[in-house]
């Protein structure tokens, strides 16, 4: 299915047989590619990075799209030599439609 934020992003996504109006996306954090890795994904965007925290194993970023009031968290593995993005970068971010499932919002 294919859903348009109010902000005007168009995403691809899996949804069940019965679509409504309003509909949540929901995508694990692990499942969204950052920069080189996102290119041939199904839904990619340029966005900036809003929050950038080193945790036990991974990197988490916070990232806003254009048009989009809400965050995306994005989780990527930390590894030798990684280099942590500022806050304020821009950032290209990416994921498969297999990824991504929508829910009725009530």
């Amino acid at each position: 299915v294919t859903v348009r934020t109010p902000g005007g992003l168009t995403i691809r996504a899996l949804a069940p047989s019965r679509v409504s109006e309003r509909r949540a996306l929901c995508l694990r954090p692990e499942n969204i590619a950052l920069g080189a890795a996102a290119q041939g994904r199904d839904n990619r965007f340029l966005g900036t990075v809003e929050e950038a925290v080193f945790t036990t194993g991974t990197l988490r970023y916070r990232v806003r799209l254009p048009g989009s009031d809400g965050l995306v968290t994005v989780r990527v593995p930390s590894l030798p030599g990684i280099e942590l993005l500022a806050p304020g970068s821009s950032v290209e971010i990416g994921w498969d439609a297999a990824m991504a499932v929508t829910i009725a919002e009530d």
